[in-house]
């Protein structure tokens, strides 16, 4: 089924509250799809517009595409209160997730394990887990979105980036987090323009993490451990990054091959420090 409009319908108490499958060029716009199972639901889907539908307070996710839906926009939604994440895409590339509001879940706001896609303009705050996670993918653009007040455990991180390369990480807020922005054990990685303040444990860290990686131009105050960190990252360039109010503003460890240039470091406990470590 191919061209199909999906706009306006209400549906509560299903097992699915909307429901596409092997479909082509379909808009499921301004549904109110609440206190289901999944809210809205997407599988093997392509060139398919979801926007302006709110998907709240489901026993799952509140918006689901998977099973190789590609080129697909998901914009305008509203997913908060659901049981898992609000936003969940795997095995589902060249989307774009952008200006959507995935708040108070018990999972991740927004989960993405799916290549080619750009996460842009969203607001994920106050979910159990992540903000905003990235898996095992690349060629991801995660720009300007907005992320506090998650992780209400040590795992919790405003925006999480997990084994995955060629990430743009640009132009981000993650204030009052447990971790502010986290990348682990993944590679080409531009971090630019981000801002991470008022985190619980760290700013923005860098972990496990070799390549060509660069810090440019971050900020990072008043966090209560690590501003800006790295641990066990050879091969990366830290340059222009502000760095205030923090235990350590800039530390490194175990890690090799780093060039630190033209930062910034004032009013921490310790404004640089190098533990361990080589260039």
């Amino acid at each position: 089924s191919n061209n199909n409009a999906v706009t306006g319908n209400t549906a509560g108490n299903n097992n699915e509250g909307v429901y596409l499958i092997n479909s082509k060029k379909c808009t499921v716009t301004g549904n109110k799809a609440n206190n289901n199972n999944i809210g809205i639901d997407l599988y093997n889907m392509t060139k398919c517009t979801v926007t302006g539908n709110t998907a709240n307070y489901n026993a799952n996710n509140g918006i689901n595409l998977y099973g190789s839906s590609n080129n697909n926009s998901v914009t305008g939604n509203t997913a908060k209160n659901n049981t898992n994440d609000g936003i969940y895409l795997t095995g589902s590339s060249y989307c774009n997730i952008s200006a959507n509001i995935a708040n108070k879940n018990t999972g991740y706001g927004i989960y993405l394990f799916s290549e080619q896609s750009s996460v842009m303009g969203n607001t994920a705050n106050n979910n159990t887990n992540s903000g905003i996670d990235i898996s095992n993918t690349r060629n991801i653009n995660v720009t300007g979105n907005t992320v506090n007040g998650n992780g209400f455990n040590s795992v919790g991180v405003g925006i999480y980036v997990y084994n995955s390369n060629n990430i743009l990480v640009l132009s981000n807020s993650a204030y009052y987090n447990y971790n502010g922005i986290r990348l682990y054990s993944s590679n080409l990685i531009n971090m630019t323009g981000n801002t991470a303040n008022n985190n619980i444990c760290d700013g923005i860290t860098l972990d496990v993490s070799d390549s060509n990686n660069t810090m440019i131009g971050n900020t990072v105050c008043n966090n209560s451990r690590y501003g800006l960190s790295l641990f066990t990252s050879n091969n990366n360039t830290i340059t222009g990054n502000m760095a205030k109010y923090d235990d350590m503003g800039i530390y490194i460890k175990d890690s090799n091959y780093v060039n630190v240039t033209g930062n910034t470091a004032n009013y921490n406990d310790y404004g640089f420090c190098i533990y361990n470590a080589g260039y």
